[in-house]
């Protein structure tokens, strides 16, 4: 009997390591980088789809992930931890019947403030409850130095990045500003860009292709096991929704 609770325990704790754990393994190189990287790592993982919005309900919201981005969720979890400690926020984490996760929310008022302070917002004129939405633009001038750049180059490829043959990509669907100011930061670090608007499907592609520099590789090189963690479970949901049909 104690063989067997003891096979039970090191079951759990195996289990229990091994769901803490990969997250600190998934972003030990970015772990590395202060409190302000790390911010403009998160600025560009945030969405621009139609622009960020600043909903009357959700104020305090800092960010949706759905199912297939879990990864990119926990390893933001693990940062926030290091470079706020003793900021409480809530990371939520909704799943379905069998337990198969359906999206991934972080909210705190002191987060959602700070990270909205990179925008200059208006209302769009919508309203939800009787009050305006607000639809919100990137700032310009929000980076300091070429390693601002970087981390939010960073944040913007381990979320956007598609594979290409040829060069390194990025689709940011019906972006309103993100992409253009990709553009921008690629050409002034010397990467050569080319921005392609697709709008024969939709959502309209803000599709950038580039070559990274030896300096901006190092950045990619510190997110890509998160990018490529990401492209498995995308995988493993496409395989199971052909098995199920």
């Amino acid at each position: 009997m104690r063989i067997y609770w003891l096979f039970l325990f090191l079951c759990w704790f195996n289990c229990s390591y091994a769901q803490t754990g990969s997250s600190d393994l998934r972003a030990k190189d970015i772990r590395k980088w202060n409190q302000r990287q790390s911010e403009f790592f998160i600025l560009g993982t945030l969405s621009d789809y139609m622009g960020r919005w600043m909903e009357p309900f959700s104020v305090d919201r800092l960010e949706k992930f759905d199912r297939l981005e879990g990864p990119l969720a926990e390893t933001i979890d693990v940062l926030l931890k290091k470079q706020y400690p003793g900021l409480v926020y809530r990371f939520e984490k909704y799943r379905d019947k069998e337990g198969k996760p359906l999206s991934f929310y972080f909210h705190s008022d002191t987060l959602s403030r700070r990270f909205n302070g990179y925008y200059n917002f208006k209302a769009d004129g919508s309203s939800s409850g009787g009050q305006s939405r607000l639809n919100g633009r990137l700032k310009e001038n929000i980076f300091k130095d070429d390693r601002d750049k970087l981390a939010f180059l960073a944040g913007v490829f381990v979320r956007f990045s598609q594979k290409n043959d040829t060069a390194y990509s990025m689709n940011i669907a019906n972006s309103i500003s993100k992409a253009q100011v990709c553009y921008t930061l690629l050409e002034e670090l010397g990467c050569k860009p080319y921005y392609r608007i697709a709008r024969d499907y939709i959502p309209v592609g803000h599709w950038l292709y580039f070559h990274p520099t030896p300096e901006v590789m190092a950045y990619l090189q510190a997110v890509i096991p998160i990018r490529e963690e990401l492209d498995q479970v995308k995988t493993a949901w496409i395989k199971g929704v052909k098995r199920n049909k």
